[in-house]
């Protein structure tokens, strides 16, 4: 089975695991286990809507995500590369249950992390913060001939969006601090920063290597009409494809 995944989408799983969301859309909701045989994809069961998965183990033994297997939210499955088989177990983070009227849904509060630039007009107050993943570029180096190994430069750019007048109860240097407006933006971008920094092994894991950050954080104007703040963060990250 061909199976592909964007760069950005994986950068999204990794805010996604990392980064604390102060509204705490995102929690532990459930655990599964199954026995499977020879399965190259398996069936999420769990009801809730789902932010990501991990702790994923055969046989107690932990697997790596994106190397070992992928999982695909929107349609609720674990991906693996080669068939399994024994014993599953894994952890689904997320939140409140899907719930849908006349074929849309009307309750996607969980995922405020986004690989593309997030619907931010006509939003609750209660759907923010968000966040968007976009490229700026991606030059591409070929080493080699044929199916030889391909090394990207991402250059990521990531925006925060915060509502006016909405106060997070933030862990700051192991203190809790009320933080607001554009000082909640700037503090969401700068952990993303430090996470980038931080976790190199989890970033190795998905095919990532040396963070570049371009700049620290910056803010943006004011946007009157939608009543947002928006904090930028702009960085290079290589990922490694092999064949």
């Amino acid at each position: 089975m061909e199976t592909y995944i964007e760069d950005k989408d994986l950068m999204a799983f990794f805010l996604r695991e990392n980064i604390t969301d102060p509204r705490g859309r995102v929690t532990l909701v459930d655990n599964d286990a199954q026995s499977i045989t020879a399965e190259k994809i398996v069936n999420v069961s769990s009801t809730f809507k789902i932010s990501h998965i991990t702790n994923v183990k055969l046989d107690s033994n932990s697997l790596v995500a994106f190397v070992d297997y992928l999982y695909d939210i929107k349609n609720r499955k674990i991906i693996f590369f080669e068939e399994q088989t024994g014993s599953l177990t894994f952890d689904i983070y997320g939140g409140v249950k899907t719930i849908i009227v006349n074929d849309i849904v009307v309750d996607n509060k969980v995922n405020w992390i986004f690989s593309d630039i997030p619907r931010n007009n006509n939003m609750s107050n209660d759907n923010f913060p968000r966040i968007s993943i976009i490229y700026i570029s991606r030059p591409t180096q070929i080493l080699g001939n044929f199916d030889s190994c391909e090394v990207t430069n991402n250059r990521f750019q990531v925006d925060v969006w915060t509502k006016k007048d909405y106060v997070a109860s933030v862990d700051v240097g192991g203190y809790n601090s009320n933080l607001a407006d554009d000082k909640l933006a700037m503090f969401l971008n700068n952990s993303i920063k430090d996470s980038l920094k931080a976790n190199a092994f989890d970033l190795t894991s998905k095919h990532f290597r040396d963070f570049i950050p371009i700049e620290s954080p910056r803010l943006e104007d004011f946007n009157d009409e939608l009543n947002l703040y928006n904090s930028k963060l702009e960085f290079f990250i290589k990922s490694i494809k092999t064949n």
